[in-house]
């Protein structure tokens, strides 16, 4: 395989590293700084051609100054698509704000309490007056909303938005970063009566349009498709809205390894373009069928766009296909990493900050391994029955997905799930009925009678779907759960499928030796992990509202102590800490959890527990930590006589109001004094 005829490949990831720089060394060149060099590299480019233009240096001093253009280029457009710097930035104001103007830049979604909304910021009230701003913010909407709020409708909320906060636990997931990537830096819970519509949209535009779109479509999946689980599926697979998708429903899915089938992405257009090119099949001759292919796919998979809402995720698939449909009438077809990278340099161009999104790596990841593996795979054998050929094909893909994406999802989502290849036998081709069976049902939707027959059969197959995704969640050793890879494990791990294919593919034995580096890198790697697990000690007082939660991590052990906690909160707030550590043993720390009182000694320091107001205190103790939890002190005035203590610590059982009150007790005591609420979760290395 020669590297020369795929230029775009080199010009799309030489952008992506400058997008990578500029995301992680932001102070690297300053923004005038990376405009000079642009600059005189962009203009060093014709001297070079002229003195070189009869040696053979020439394409290698052109192609460096070339791609270095494109380096700069990357890293110029994350500071160009970045809204905190603009000038009137919302995250730069620093006047408190009494209330707002936000115009919705989506149609409310509902959630189990509220209703989520995106919106921009067009003006702020603050002392001083009304004044422009610009800014999105991430609001939800308590309670029920009555009136129908639709794209670019404007909304006075009155209040303040607050910024997004940091992850508040060790390793925990980063919400802030996520939503920073959509350049929302504010979030705001506003109570019923703290708003009101002021203004319809004026600007009936494509995506108002899309959204109402999406909206009908929704409700006519509703109107007929009547079982809460079977519905949400079918909304989830042709439409994408994912908001009546239970946690168990989930968990099926993700057990069967079928979680991509819930979000409108590269398998559902692929699907839609699969289905056009068979059925257009006849036109394939000549130039001209094959433009009006071209022209059909890219009508279709853009409808198709517009009636889901114009999602990223959406847009992210339709740019990628709409690529590869062009290239066969441009008779690029011999190119298609190129078609591939070109599509992934525009999307980068008018997002760069997709380079860090988990749907923009898995959807080329997943497409460049079927591009590159299925084909191999499905050689190994060619079966002689048409039936078993369709089932080889699908396993394949499967296959070829599964292989190119794991290196991502094991990063990611810390799991694999064993029976993958089974279940997608079925849920693809389920997947297919339920989008076509979906994209009939709008078709007929005027006509009540088969709309209803439509709705049962699409019922029909969802239950079918889910029913088998539940049974292969119950077998046993369905997921291989509470794995931990690093980047450099996960980087290594996607080097090695790559050069052991093309050690398949070309038999050359020179591929071994970086499958062998990197398979030897992976393994240093993991050792140095193991070894750093063992020596972990660690006290963590977690934050949780409303929920005591302290760990007490020892190389591959844990102890915990404090509340039952549902598993949702477990997952998300103590599980990835768990999981960082390498911690394989969860065992309760001896003082028990619902003891008013606890003491315990941990890496020479001692801790002491208070949990009940009914607790008896010991005379004249000391220690260097005290715990209070649930409100459990009236007073640290009380206090003092019996527990000589260094440092109190407030965990997140207590109520605001309440460790406020002690705070201030602590501060005329000379206490120093750790409120998790306000602070994230305690952490202490022992």
């Amino acid at each position: 395989m020669r590297w020369i005829p795929f230029a775009m490949v080199r010009i799309a990831a030489v952008f992506a590293v400058g997008i990578v720089v500029a995301l992680y060394f932001s102070d690297l060149l300053s923004s005038g700084e990376a405009t000079v060099f642009l600059i005189v590299l962009a203009l060093g480019y014709f001297p070079v051609r002229w003195f070189l233009r009869n040696q053979s240096a020439l394409a290698v001093t052109a192609g460096i100054l070339g791609l270095g253009v494109v380096l700069l280029a990357g890293y110029k457009n994350v500071e160009l698509r970045n809204e905190s710097l603009r000038q009137n930035a919302l995250i730069r104001n620093t006047d408190s704000i009494r209330s707002y103007q936000l115009q919705l830049l989506s149609i409310p979604e509902r959630r189990e309490r509220s209703h989520r909304v995106t919106g921009r910021v067009v003006a702020i009230q603050s002392p001083a007056g009304w004044r422009v701003a610009d800014g999105k913010v991430m609001v939800y909407l308590a309670g029920s909303v009555q009136q129908r709020l639709d794209y670019g409708d404007v909304l006075l909320v009155k209040g303040q938005p607050e910024l997004v906060a940091g992850p508040q636990n060790p390793n925990e997931f980063d919400y802030r970063r996520f939503l920073a990537l959509r350049n929302v830096f504010h979030q705001h819970v506003v109570s019923e009566g703290e708003w009101m519509l002021t203004k319809r949209s004026g600007n009936h535009g494509v995506m108002y349009w899309s959204c109402r779109t999406k909206a009908w479509t929704t409700e006519t999946i509703e109107r007929y498709v009547k079982s809460p689980r079977e519905q949400a599926v079918v909304k989830a697979l042709v439409v994408g809205a994912t908001d009546g998708i239970d946690d168990g429903l989930r968990q099926a899915f993700v057990a069967g390894g079928a979680m991509h089938v819930l979000a409108v992405s590269g398998l559902h257009v692929g699907i839609l373009y699969s289905i056009l090119l068979f059925c257009m099949r006849p036109l394939d001759r000549g130039a001209r069928g094959k433009w009006m292919i071209a022209g059909v796919s890219l009508g279709v998979l853009w409808s198709y766009a517009f009636v889901t809402g114009l999602s990223p995720s959406v847009l992210r698939a339709v740019t990628m296909f709409s690529f590869l449909a062009l290239a066969t009438p441009l008779r690029r077809s011999t190119a298609i990493y190129n078609t591939l990278a070109a599509s992934a340099f525009l999307l980068l161009i008018y997002d760069p900050f997709l380079i860090l999104s988990v749907g923009f790596q898995l959807s080329y990841a997943a497409v460049f391994g079927i591009v590159l593996l299925h084909r191999p795979l499905y050689n190994l054998w060619e079966p002689k029955n048409s039936w078993l050929d369709r089932l080889w094909q699908i396993t394949c893909i499967s296959l070829a997905a599964q292989l190119a994406t794991a290196p991502l999802t094991l990063y990611y989502f810390h799991q694999f799930p064993v029976y993958f290849l089974v279940a997608n036998v079925f849920v693809i081709p389920g997947a297919f009925l339920i989008l076509v069976g979906g994209i009939g049902l709008l078709a007929i939707s005027s006509v009540s009678g088969l709309a209803t027959l439509f709705g049962l059969a699409l019922e029909g197959v969802a239950y079918a779907m889910n029913a088998l995704l539940f049974q292969i969640e119950q077998w046993p050793l369905s997921v291989i759960a509470d794995i931990h890879l690093t980047l450099l494990q996960s980087v290594s791990l996607a080097l090695i499928t790559l050069g052991g294919f093309l050690l398949f593919k070309t038999r050359r034995f020179y591929w071994m030796v970086p499958v062998a580096l990197m398979a030897c890198l992976f393994s240093a790697d993991s050792w140095r992990k193991a070894m750093r697990a063992e020596r972990i000690g660690r006290f963590v007082v977690y934050r949780i509202p409303g929920q005591s939660a302290m760990e007490w991590v020892d190389g591959r052990q844990s102890h915990f102590l404090g509340d039952q906690i549902d598993g949702r909160k477990v997952s998300f707030h103590m599980a990835p800490h768990r999981l960082a550590s390498g911690t394989r043993v969860i065992q309760g720390m001896s003082s028990g959890p619902m003891r008013p009182i606890g003491f315990f000694r941990l890496g020479g320091k001692h801790f002491f527990r208070i949990n009940s107001r009914n607790a008896l205190l010991p005379a004249a103790f000391k220690t260097d930590y005290l715990i209070v939890s649930h409100n459990a002190v009236d007073s640290l005035k009380g206090v003092i006589p019996f527990i000589n203590f260094g440092q109190l610590i407030l965990d997140s059982s207590n109520s605001l109001r309440y460790c406020d009150r002690l705070q201030r007790e602590a501060q005329m005591l000379q206490k120093p004094c750790f409120v998790v609420l306000k602070e994230g979760a305690f952490t202490l290395n022992l």
